[in-house]
C-alpha cells in the first residue's frame, strides 16, 4: 500500500490473514476419477480443466469454493483465480499456485485487490529465476506482503461495486476488440469492390460510361525483376550508407521509405544489381507466414533481395495505385499460387502471368481516390480505436486504486473497524510496516500500541 487509509481500515499480512490449508494429492492413485484442475494454461479460458486422474502427471494441492489463488509462475503477468462451487467433482490446483482463504473475510474483496496494481508491484519486486516464465514468486515471501483490511460490510460494498463496474469494463473491451477485425473486412471489401467495378458502377452510370474492363496480366502493363544477396562474407559490398537495398520483410509496410542495409557500389557491379525507382511495387515471394504475397511500395530508390518480384508499371498503360490495389485484393489468390514442399514460394514467372482486369486510366483514378478516401476513413476510425483501447486499459488500475484507497464506496460510521474485527477473530493488526504508511487515524494492535503512544 502506497497511499493512507481510511481511519476505520488496518493492515495486516498476508501469513496473518490467510487461513488456506491443504493437503497434497496423487490424481494418478485415482485413474478413473474425474477432477476439477485449476491449471495455469487453462487460466486464459476461465474454466477449470476436467481430467481423469489417469492423466495428470504430478502431485497437486486441494482446494476449495472460495478459494484465491494467485500465480507464482512468472507474476508480471496478473493471473488471479477464484475457485468456483464444486460440480460433485474433487477441486485441485496445480503447484504454481498461492492459495488464500478466510471465511471470515471477503474473498471477493481480496480477489479483486491480488490484481491491482499495489500487490503486483509487490509481487513482483522479489522472484527467483533469471527472467520471463522462468521467475517464480515466493510464498515466504508473499506471507509477509502487507494487505489492507477494511470493514467487513465495506469490504462486501467494494467487492460488489468493483465486480459491477469492471464487468462493464469488459464488456466495452470485447465490443471494442471487435473493431480490428470490422475494419479488416472493410477494407478486403472495398478492395474487392474496388478491382471488381462495384465502387465506380454508379459513376459509370453518371458519365455514360460502358464497362469496357479488360482482361490482361502484370508483365503486360509493367517490367518484372528482382535481386540478390550480396555475399556476406565480403566486407565490401554492405555498408552503414550507400544504395538502399530492401528485402521482403519490408513487405509489411504500405510503403518503403528507409531500409536496414546498404549495398556499395561494390556490390552492385559484382551481382548485377538493379536501382528500382519510386513506385515500383514489391511482391514478396517467399515466407510461409503472413509474408508471402504481401505488397508494398518502393518510397526511396532501392535495389532488393531475390526474396521480392519488383514490378515496375508502365504508367501509360496502367496506374501504379491501381495495380497495387490489384494485387493487394488478390493476395491470398497470390499466395496459392506458391509451388515447393514444406516451404513454398513464388517465382518470377508466376508474378508476370498473374490476370489482372483493367478498366479505362479515367477510371482507374477514380478508383484510386475512393478507395484511398475510404481507407483514410478507416485509419481514423483505427487511430480512435486505438486510443479508446488504451483508455479503456487504464481504467481496471485505476478503478482498482481508487477501490484500495477507500475512495470507491462511501464508509459507514455503523460499520466495525477492520482493527476490531481482527482483534474480534483472534487475529491482530501488522506491526509498523517499514516504509508504509499507517491508516490515519486507525486503532494500533495490542502489539505496537505503547509505540503509537510514544510517537503521538
Amino acid at each position: 500500500m502506497t497511499a493512507q487509509l481510511p481511519e476505520s481500515w488496518t493492515l495486516s499480512t498476508f501469513e496473518n490473514l490467510n487461513q488456506f490449508t491443504s493437503r497434497t494429492i496423487d490424481p494418478a492413485q485415482c485413474p478413473d476419477e474425474a477432477f476439477e484442475l485449476y491449471s495455469v494454461p487453462s487460466f486464459p479460458t476461465g474454466e477449470p480443466e476436467h481430467v481423469h486422474g489417469s492423466a495428470v502427471g504430478s502431485t497437486k494441492q486441494t482446494v476449495e469454493p472460495r478459494d484465491v489463488l494467485v500465480c507464482k509462475i512468472n507474476p508480471r503477468i496478473n493471473r488471479v483465480w477464484q475457485v468456483k462451487e464444486a460440480k460433485l467433482r474433487r477441486q485441485i490446483a496445480s503447484s504454481e499456485w498461492i492459495g488464500f482463504r478466510n471465511p471470515d473475510l471477503s474473498a471477493d474483496f481480496y480477489r479483486h485487490y491480488f490484481c491491482s496494481a499495489d500487490f503486483r508491484d509487490l509481487i513482483c519486486t522479489d522472484v527467483t529465476g533469471v527472467g520471463g516464465s522462468l521467475t517464480r514468486a515466493q510464498p515466504k515471501k508473499v506471507a509477509m506482503f502487507q494487505l489492507p483490511v477494511a470493514p467487513l460490510n465495506e469490504q462486501e460494498r467494494i467487492a460488489d461495486k468493483l465486480d459491477a463496474v469492471l464487468a462493464r469494463i469488459h464488456a466495452c473491451r470485447d465490443r471494442l476488440d471487435r473493431v480490428p477485425a470490422i475494419l479488416k473486412r472493410f477494407r478486403q471489401s472495398v478492395l474487392g469492390a474496388a478491382t471488381s467495378g462495384g465502387l465506380t458502377e454508379e459513376w459509370r452510370d453518371e458519365r455514360g460510361v460502358s464497362d469496357d474492363w479488360v482482361d490482361c496480366d502484370v508483365q503486360s502493363i509493367a517490367q518484372v525483376g528482382t535481386g540478390s544477396t550480396p555475399l556476406r562474407s565480403n566486407s565490401n559490398f554492405f555498408a552503414s550508407t550507400g544504395t538502399p537495398w530492401v528485402t521482403s520483410a519490408a513487405t509489411s509496410q504500405p510503403v518503403v521509405l528507409a531500409a536496414h542495409e546498404y549495398v556499395t557500389d561494390a556490390a552492385i557491379a559484382a551481382h548485377r544489381l538493379k536501382t528500382f525507382p519510386i513506385g515500383t511495387l514489391l511482391v514478396a515471394m517467399y515466407g510461409e507466414g503472413k509474408t508471402r504475397g504481401q505488397i508494398t511500395e518502393l518510397g526511396i530508390q532501392a535495389t532488393i533481395n531475390q526474396a521480392c518480384a519488383a514490378v515496375v508499371v508502365d504508367t501509360k498503360r496502367a496506374m501504379n495505385g491501381f495495380v497495387k490495389l490489384s494485387l493487394q485484393a488478390n493476395y491470398f489468390e497470390m499466395r496459392e499460387l506458391a509451388e515447393g514442399g514444406n516451404q513454398p514460394n513464388l517465382n518470377l514467372s508466376k508474378v508476370k502471368a498473374f490476370p489482372l482486369r483493367l478498366p479505362s486510366i479515367e477510371e482507374q483514378a477514380e478508383i484510386v481516390r475512393r478507395v484511398e478516401s475510404l481507407f483514410a476513413w478507416a485509419d481514423r476510425l483505427e487511430a480512435r480505436y486505438a486510443a479508446a483501447r488504451a483508455h479503456v486499459e487504464r481504467l481496471t488500475p485505476a478503478l482498482l486504486a481508487k477501490a484500495f484507497r477507500g475512495e470507491l464506496v462511501p464508509q459507514d460510521p455503523v460499520d466495525e473497524p477492520a482493527s476490531d474485527l481482527l482483534e474480534r477473530l483472534g487475529q491482530r493488526p501488522a506491526d509498523n510496516p517499514t516504509g508504509l504508511p499507517k491508516p490515519r487515524g486507525a486503532k494500533p494492535g495490542r502489539a505496537n500500541a505503547a509505540q503509537a503512544a510514544s510517537s503521538a
